[in-house]
């Protein structure tokens, strides 16, 4: 199988609280890559090719998963913010300095 990737920057980013970027497939959404942020870079390597979400949250309470919060008692989602376009990614054809703006 001919693979892809996506480097790139995330920007305006609070590190203290454990962001995590993922990238999920449109067509498959088994098909999620993550990884933990301790700086702005982030790289995704042998991805499979097709179209992509790619956004981040805040894993506030640091248990590797997004929490959606809960109405009763009130515990509000963890922040997060989506890239604004589908990402094509193509076989062998890696997208790179990729410039992400958490909002």
């Amino acid at each position: 199988m001919d693979f892809t990737g996506l480097s790139g920057n995330v920007i305006d980013l609070d590190y203290s609280k454990f962001p995590t970027i993922v990238l999920e497939n449109t067509a498959k959404p088994e098909l999620k890559y993550l990884q933990k942020l301790d700086a702005d870079k982030f790289e995704f390597n042998r991805i499979e090719p097709g179209k992509y979400l790619l956004w981040c949250y805040l894993d506030e309470n640091d248990n590797g998963k997004y929490d959606y919060g809960w109405p009763e008692p009130i515990r509000f989602s963890e922040q997060f913010s989506f890239y604004p376009d589908t990402l094509n990614l193509r076989p062998r054809w890696e997208v790179s300095d990729l410039i992400f703006k958490f909002k």
